[in-house]
């Protein structure tokens, strides 16, 4: 994460690879959890087999108030505490 990778053809595939660091909360063989539209306490769960479309095709208003509700360094500390918990 956060290091210049290659861009997947996926978006999914682009936000868990080359993501900040921090991003991603928790990752197994099935799953990965990233940040979510970098809004605190927002997480996205991500089937790691999966095809493109359905994420963006769920609706315009799924994501309207993530702009004005986003906290980039908030997002990436209540990250943290999410993941240290798992650990």
């Amino acid at each position: 994460m956060g290091t210049e990778a290659a861009v997947p053809a996926c978006a999914v595939c682009e936000m868990r690879v080359n993501g900040p660091d921090g991003s991603v909360v928790y990752a197994d063989e099935l799953w990965t959890v990233t940040l979510g539209a970098d809004v605190p306490g927002w997480f996205m769960v991500i089937a790691n087999r999966h095809r493109d479309e359905w994420l963006w095709g769920r609706g315009p208003h799924l994501l309207s108030h993530a702009a004005e509700l986003a906290d980039g360094d908030e997002a990436l500390r209540v990250g943290e505490r999410v993941r240290s918990r798992l650990a």
